[in-house]
């Protein structure tokens, strides 16, 4: 298992996912930065807001945002140290196939 301080905030977590990530074609070299913050521009755009682990961002959602908490569908993909790099790929690649399946419906 890998440890939340064994990861820095620079993005390095990226770096653990090479195997999943280089198989949709997004080049690893430009996924590599730091997370960014939503803004709540972002929710006023959209159409659908999908989130990843209501356990890890939906607190962060209710006090930030609490006008969209309501709204957000949550995905349950574990992030690191609870889910492995290559299980949660696997996880958003199929949860992204089956919405893009369902859109097309």
């Amino acid at each position: 298992m890998i440890r939340r301080d064994d990861i820095s905030q620079s993005g390095a977590a990226v770096a653990a996912y090479p195997s999943g990530i280089d198989r949709p074609g997004v080049a690893l070299e430009s996924a590599l930065r730091p997370p960014l913050s939503a803004q709540s521009e972002d929710f006023a755009q959209a159409q659908r807001i999908i989130a990843l682990s209501r356990q890890e961002h939906a607190p962060m959602v209710t006090e930030r945002f609490p006008t969209y908490a309501s709204i957000i569908e949550y995905w349950e993909v574990g992030d690191l140290p609870w889910t492995l790099p290559a299980e949660a790929v696997a996880c958003m690649t199929e949860t992204v196939q089956d919405l893009v399946a369902a859109l097309r419906s």
